[in-house]
Parts: structure tokens; sequence; C-alpha cells
């Protein structure tokens, strides 16, 4: 796919290669220091007088300068850790192709404040990313441990055709790999390294946006099939040390809201209805007592109030019963925050506010 107006080779279906962001995302400035605003120049399909498919360019928008400042008092030393909204399967990427802007503000964020956060594109990048991807619930905590991890597809049928030839390159990291299993052997944690699974889409759709150019080594680490936070809160806190060496950590979920039946309702429902209304208060009460929760500076009382998460306002309908993955890579961050001072924002989506959070590092607030 490129910019220069070649077609594909089918009407209906995109089926000349595969969809490869880093041949479609070009920054527009580079990224220098930490909070430099960033652009990308993407592409989207476009259908021809005769029906075939051209690569349009589109740019995801830039941040204001505005929203950016530096958060009092962060350790520039260490690697951050950050936990993100990865948005709807493959839509992130697909849908702006498709002419749907219900991601565009997620977008963004993945394009702009995170890329910033990690300060991609300056000496102080991190050497690896640990990503803890929601999509992966075993009984154990399971690392991919390949240097060339493939990717898995993990997208429902009803997604559009596009969405199984996305494609993303970037390398993994066996040496983070092994230091991950040796911190959570330490830790009492019985963790397994995997040699065959891929990428899900928790993985490689954000990072299509975060990092195009795939230059750093990205470690997948599982969650548990529990739902129990002090487990997850452990991991992290397990990991905190790799901080030091410069290994970022990521969490990838939708820790403000994932009840799938209402989120589909409220896409495409007019942002004035009351139905609309109704939820965004909700989402924005729970958004505030999660906040006050995982940005608490003492360890111990963060992990107090997040036992004790499920009864913050509506975790019912932010998080119904036996579907709280989502929610789960945000305790692993919280874990892995130590006594760092954090923050959250908010990105717009489906009508309502949804919540990411990082520590230690410069900041959007």
């Amino acid at each position: 796919m490129n910019f220069d107006g070649r077609p594909y080779s089918s009407p209906s279906r995109v089926n000349s290669g595969a969809l490869d962001f880093r041949g479609l995302c070009t920054r527009e400035k580079s990224l220098g220091k930490a909070g430099q605003d960033v652009a990308y120049k993407c592409g989207k399909l476009q259908p021809n007088a005769s029906g075939l498919l051209y690569l349009q360019p589109f740019s995801i928008p830039l941040l204001p300068a505005s929203d950016l400042r530096s958060t009092p008092n962060a350790n520039m030393t260490r690697a951050p850790v950050i936990c993100i909204t990865h948005g709807g399967g493959p839509m992130p990427i697909v849908g702006p192709m498709l002419g749907d802007k219900g991601h565009d503000n997620i977008n963004a964020t993945l394009s702009n404040r995170i890329p910033a956060l990690l300060k991609l594109g300056t000496p102080d990048a991190p050497k690896a990313i640990v990503v803890v991807t929601p999509h992966w619930r075993p009984d154990r905590p399971t690392v991919t441990g390949t240097a060339e991890p493939p990717l898995y597809h993990d997208f429902e049928p009803s997604h559009p055709p596009q969405s199984w030839d996305i494609s993303y390159k970037a390398p993994g990291s066996p040496e983070v790999a092994e230091k991950i299993c040796e911190l959570l052997r330490n830790a009492g944690l019985q963790p397994v390294k995997d040699m065959e699974r891929g990428w899900d889409h928790g993985i490689f759709v954000p990072f299509l946006l975060i990092n195009p150019k795939g230059d750093i080594p990205l470690v997948q680490l599982s969650i548990l099939s529990t739902e129990d936070p002090v487990q997850h809160y452990r991991i992290g806190e397990a990991l905190a040390t790799l901080r030091d060496e410069n290994v970022a950590i990521v969490g990838s979920g939708f820790a403000s809201f994932h009840n799938v039946a209402i989120q589909r309702s409220l896409y495409f429902a007019d942002p004035n209805s009351s139905e609309v209304q109704l939820w965004l208060g909700r989402v924005r009460e729970w958004n505030k007592v999660l906040a006050d929760s995982v940005l608490n500076r003492d360890p111990k009382e963060r992990l107090r109030r997040l036992q004790g998460w499920r009864g913050f306002p509506y975790s019912l309908d932010m998080h119904p019963a036996g579907e709280a993955e989502h929610l789960m890579p945000l305790m692993v961050c919280a874990g892995a925050a130590a006594n760092d001072e954090g923050a959250q924002f908010t990105d717009t989506f489906g009508g309502v506010e949804v919540a990411s959070q990082y520590w230690g590092s410069t900041g959007i607030l």
C-alpha cells in the first residue's frame, strides 16, 4: 500500500497485501524532547470511478501544545508506566480507512500523547516495552519469548475484511522475556514462557499508531484468568525494577468502560441523547473514583483501595461480572508504578470519556 495512488486488485476486499502501517504512517514532525507535538500522515481507502480502491492520505490531528506539560518531580531516569485505551478491535486502524471517525480521539492520543510519554525518537526512548494484554488469560502469568513473534488476528467475523490484512513488524526480546520470568519467579508467581502465541490486537493495533517504525522490541505479557486485583498488582510490583533498566511497561485495555453491548449502542447513538448523557455521567463518576485509587502515591493504600474496586460506583456497568479483563492491565500498571506520581487524562469514545493513566513521565493533563 502506497501514497502514489496505485490501486488494489479487488474492489471489494483489500487482498493485494497486508496493511502495513510502517508504510502508511509517517511523522509530520520529528519527535524532539518529550512533549513536542507530533502528527502522523496516514492513508485511507477511496474508490475511484472504476471501483478500484486507492490509498489517499489523511492526517491524525495534532494535539494542542497547551495540552502538554511536565509532571512535577517526574523521575526522568526511569522508563514510564502507561495504561492505554486501545480502542475497539481493529477499528482504530480500519475505521479511518472506511470513513469512521469514532476513534479519532483515541487515535490522536495513540499517535501523539503516548509517543511523547515514551519519549520515542529521543535518546531516552525505552530499550524495550512490556505490553500487558487483556486478551490472553491463562492461569499463570505468561510471556512471549521469541525474537520475531507472529501476529494473532483475534477479531470477530463481523469486523471488516481488511482487519485480517493488518500487519505490523517489530522485534521481540528473548532477553527481556527471560528477565520478566526471573523477576516473577523471585516473587513466587510461577511464570510461563510461550514460544508460539503471536501478538494479539491489544498489542499490534495500538502500536501501529504509537510506533509505526517498529524499531523498539515489544514483549507481550498475559493477565490471569482470575479478576483478583491483588495477583495482578503483585505482577506489576515484581516488574517495577525493569523500569530502572529503561524498559517501559504499557497496559493495553479499556479500564474506564468495557461493557460491549452498551458501548455498541452508544457508539451509534446521538451524542445529545438521554442515553449517552446517562452513561457519560456514570463513566465520569467511575473514572474519578478509579483515578483517586490508582494515582494514590502510597503503594499500600493504592492496593487497599483497588482490592475493593467492585464496590466502586457502577462497577458492574463498567465491567460486567466475569468480564473485567480490560481492567486488569491497569492493576498491573498500578503495581509497577511504585511510589511515582501519576496522572490521568481522558478521550471521547462513544460519547463518554475513557481514561488513560501514566506514571513517571512528562504528561498531558
